[in-house]
């Protein structure tokens, strides 16, 4: 269906124009109508419309402002100006403006029926035309992408060496290697796995495609280029430089941005060194990979170009330094210092950055601590199944900087106390149920610190201070107290004496039974006897 907007200051004629012919039966639809040239140009924003059929003269701006202004914004708009002058003038103003046809008033329907539908059939023929020149050019780089591929995968690795046989192969494929310079970048889309990993393949495959095109399309607005993918989150550009002096950081810049604007997606781009002999690419790409790599450390979002520097040997730990930081790191755990932790792993990485160590060099360093903190919870005896994280080797390697990694160590460790603190909750309340329902069943007997750590499997030390931290008192205050409790409902029932009552809650020496009672009800239990009688 074409949209059509009427734009007229007599609301009769633009009733007129829309009521009087039944264009839905040709295919139009009038989406939109305006009184004024103004209000002509809001609409025309807000509905984009293919035909808009304008009167020239109108309030506020009239037809032939308004069209030029349309023209600007919206080329692909046909207009067709309504007058009841007949002046040359106004004809030659509105060809000026790429006005689509010139009507006189009063025009008749047939008339403008015949102008509508002969632009509708020039809209769609258009349609057409660009819809099939997109085919053809998909086809073609569909045909042509796969040799490309491979050809250019044959320079960067350093398959093909002969010179006449790359200019001969490059041209029949329709790539441009007539220099003199040459250059190559790597784009990597940071956070990969966490965007686009577990999509469907179609639909990465569909994102990457859309994400070359704009990037072919940026590259041929500066230099002759071309791009290639062989990994799903890398995108290869060989560039083809006439003059020395071309910088391409700038194209890379505008790539990043614009990319991040469509689709959202954060990207990092080596660049690699120029140089003036084709067959030396394959030294472009590799310095383009090395600069990437820096990523690990530069952070994500940011262009890298290679410097003489990135060849500088990468330093090490030696053992003694690496079992350093693990046993603090055990020790950190053992103790529950989340704040002793997370110093150690902010010195390990920076430790790291200090010493240029190869990035997959740090990711093994904090996997074996990472693994040392869940052996530790196998020997408290803790089921780290029931820990709710993701496989550390395969989480780690979807980590693309230092800075990732770090926020990742620490987000483990957090896990790893937050889970030995909640079990050892949970053993503690178990300990101290069980003590204090033995302690209510036979608070008559004698009950010893040893016979309820016994009860409850633990060391006498280990259950006593459990049970302060999770009552407020020790046991045999808890034992006092309720032996007093029990004690005053018997003093109540007359056919017991006091020393009788003494004996029945489990005291044998009836001067610490009165003793005890005092303490805390505040009068022996005589005289409690006597006030509760």
């Amino acid at each position: 269906m074409i949209k059509m907007l009427v734009a007229d200051d007599e609301k009769v004629i633009r009733k007129g124009i829309k009521d009087s012919i039944d264009w839905y039966q040709y295919g139009i639809e009038i989406v939109a109508e305006a009184s004024n040239g103004e209000e002509a140009l809001e609409k025309t924003k807000q509905y984009e419309p293919d035909i808009a059929v304008i009167d020239i003269k109108m309030p506020m701006m009239d037809g032939l402002e308004c069209t030029k202004k349309i023209k600007t914004h919206f080329p692909n708009t046909k207009v067709i100006i309504l007058t009841g002058y007949d002046k040359f003038e106004y004809a030659k103003q509105a060809i000026k403006y790429q006005v689509e046809d010139f009507l006189l008033k009063p025009i008749g329907a047939d008339e403008l029926i015949h102008t509508v539908t002969n632009l509708k059939d020039q809209i769609e023929k258009e349609r057409k035309s660009k819809e099939q020149q997109r085919l053809n050019h998909h086809l073609i780089y569909e045909n042509l992408s796969i040799l490309q591929v491979q050809f250019l995968n044959e320079i960067i690795n350093k398959q093909m060496t002969d010179v006449k046989n790359i200019m001969t192969k490059s041209e029949q494929l329709k790539l441009n290697f007539n220099g003199p310079w040459y250059q190559v970048f790597i784009l990597e889309i940071d956070n990969y796995y966490f965007m686009l990993d577990e999509l469907p393949v179609s639909e990465k495959n569909t994102i990457t495609q859309d994400m070359m095109t704009i990037i072919q399309e940026i590259l041929d607005d500066y230099v002759e280029g071309t791009i290639f993918s062989n990994n799903s989150n890398y995108i290869i550009g060989v560039i083809n430089i006439k003059q020395s002096q071309m910088d391409i950081f700038d194209v890379c810049e505008e790539i990043k941005d614009t990319l991040f604007n469509s689709f959202k997606i954060s990207v990092t781009i080596g660049v690699g060194k120029k140089y003036n002999k084709v067959t030396l690419m394959d030294q472009s790409y590799n310095e383009a990979f090395t600069a990437l790599r820096k990523k690990a450390y530069i952070g994500k979002g940011k262009i890298i170009q290679f410097s003489n520097d990135d060849t500088a040997i990468e330093g090490f730990f030696l053992i003694e330094e690496r079992n350093d930081y693990d046993k603090k790191m055990i020790e950190h755990v053992k103790s529950l210092e989340d704040e002793g932790i997370n110093e150690t792993i902010d010195l390990l990485i920076k430790d790291c950055i200090y010493r240029k160590l190869d990035y997959n060099t740090i990711k093994s360093m904090c996997l074996r601590i990472i693994y040392l903190g869940l052996n530790l919870l196998e020997e408290m005896e803790l089921n780290y199944d029931q820990l709710t994280l993701k496989d550390p080797f395969m989480e780690i390697n979807k980590l693309e900087t230092v800075y990732d990694l770090k926020k990742w160590m620490k987000e483990v460790f957090e896990a790893i106390i937050q889970f030995i603190k909640e079990n050892r909750k949970n053993t503690y309340n178990t300990i101290v149920t069980v003590a204090i329902d033995y302690m209510n069943q036979h608070y008559n007997e004698n009950i010893t610190l040893e016979t309820l750590a016994n009860i409850v499997y633990v060391t006498p030390n280990y259950f006593s201070r459990v049970f302060k931290e999770e009552t407020g008192e020790n046991y045999k205050e808890y034992l006092t107290k309720y032996r007093v409790e029990q004690a005053k409902h018997l003093l109540k029932d007359v056919r017991y004496k006091t020393y009788e009552v003494a004996e029945m809650v489990g005291y044998s020496n009836y001067r610490y039974f009165t003793h005890n009672f005092k303490k805390y009800e505040g009068c022996t239990p005589r005289e409690f006897k006597k006030k509760s009688v």
